[in-house]
């Protein structure tokens, strides 16, 4: 009898586990550039298309390759391609091939404006693990006042045709802020009709070049707490979150500063060719063309991972629910360290909020708490 395959998601962990006991940078993101044909309102890093400063500092085809090459020979399995709008890049389709060529999983973030039928033939041909692309708002006015660019909503809804008809792996997703927060719904049913998957953020970081303009566009921890109890299988899974990490609710965080996979077994390559420890976390940087991805990974970040707190660590009862990190808090306060007030706000809310619903459910009897549950869905 064939044996049963291993699901993905197991598969997945058991990978991660083993490349974090041997510190193998088996995940990896590649910005290939921060200009965009979108002005999107709450972006962290989206410089103009047309900026020729920054495209001249892009890394070129030669040493994209270069780099995907050293990569792959230091264990990079998975591999995030994003931008800005990596369409932008005239040589995407060939560094693409070169990406598959080298045996990557590769996932492509982009706003799917710019996708052609020659783009969405090239997915179709050598299809990645998946294409996500973002919803801005539910309706046309909406999109294209948070994207600034009219138009971006029928051009959108275009690429995103392309590729279903396609058959290429895709999903949708929404980042939740004042201009958009009442077209979730609308969102949601979008994806839903094209049968595709659909996820949300609600958290906003400012931007790299120090911008705090983002910030003002978020959510109160209230309607973020609003917007989750409202979502019956984000409600369960914080619910089921905090009943897993209840028996770790009175451990102290060590003295460690990085608690998560960057450095360990993740890394991201900015558009100029400096290896940071993630998407957020981009100071210090090391200069990939000055020195090989390998002096990099072993040395450089090496250093960076295993840094220690120079205080007392900030320990507070909403942890478990916390998201805040120490890009994060570099982006916003310009210390590692320092906590995110926002951040902390929304952890006790939620800490709160989901506390509450757990014991609400402890005394419901379970039957009754499913067929509620799949009323409030339907």
């Amino acid at each position: 009898m064939p044996r049963c395959p291993m699901p993905y998601t197991a598969l997945r962990d058991r990978l991660f586990a083993k490349a974090a006991a041997r510190r193998i940078p088996i995940d990896g993101s590649l910005e290939l550039t921060h200009r965009c044909n979108f002005n999107c309102v709450h972006c962290y890093v989206n410089l103009p298309a047309g900026d020729g400063a920054a495209r001249r500092s892009e890394l070129t085809f030669d040493e994209v390759c270069h780099l995907l090459d050293d990569m792959a020979a230091a264990g990079t399995l998975w591999l995030l391609i994003t931008g800005g709008e990596v369409l932008l890049r005239r040589d995407f389709a060939d560094i693409y091939r070169y990406a598959k060529h080298r045996g990557f999983i590769i996932t492509i973030f982009t706003n799917g404006a710019m996708i052609t039928e020659r783009i969405a033939d090239l997915f179709a041909e050598l299809p990645p693990f998946r294409v996500e692309i973002t919803l801005y708002g539910g309706t046309k006015a909406t999109f294209d006042a948070v994207t600034r660019t009219p138009g971006a909503w029928e051009k959108t809804l275009r690429g995103i045709d392309l590729l279903v008809t396609r058959g290429v792996p895709l999903k949708l997703k929404a980042m939740v802020m004042k201009p958009n927060a009442h077209e979730l719904p609308l969102m949601r049913r979008i994806a839903a009709g094209l049968g595709l998957e659909f996820s949300y953020d609600l958290e906003i970081q400012p931007r790299i070049d120090g911008s705090k303009a983002p910030c003002a566009l978020r959510l109160s921890p209230t309607e973020i707490v609003a917007v989750e109890l409202a979502d019956g299988k984000r409600g369960d899974e914080w619910v089921e979150f905090l009943a897993t990490e209840r028996g770790a609710a009175d451990e102290r965080p060590g003295d460690d500063l990085f608690l998560c996979g960057a450095g360990l077994t993740s890394f991201n390559v900015d558009p100029g060719g400096h290896l940071t420890m993630c998407l957020l976390h981009r100071k210090p940087g090391f200069d990939l063309r000055r020195g090989s991805f390998r002096e990099g990974w072993d040395d450089f970040l090496y250093r960076v991972r295993h840094r220690k707190r120079s205080q007392a660590a900030h320990v507070c009862d909403g942890g478990h629910t916390c998201n805040s990190c120490p890009g994060w808090s570099q982006l916003e306060t310009g210390d590692e360290e320092t906590p995110v007030d926002y951040a902390c706000e929304v952890a006790h809310a939620r800490g709160a909020a989901f506390a509450a619903l757990a014991a609400e459910r402890a005394a419901v009897p379970l039957a009754f708490q499913r067929e509620r549950t799949a009323l409030a869905r339907s």
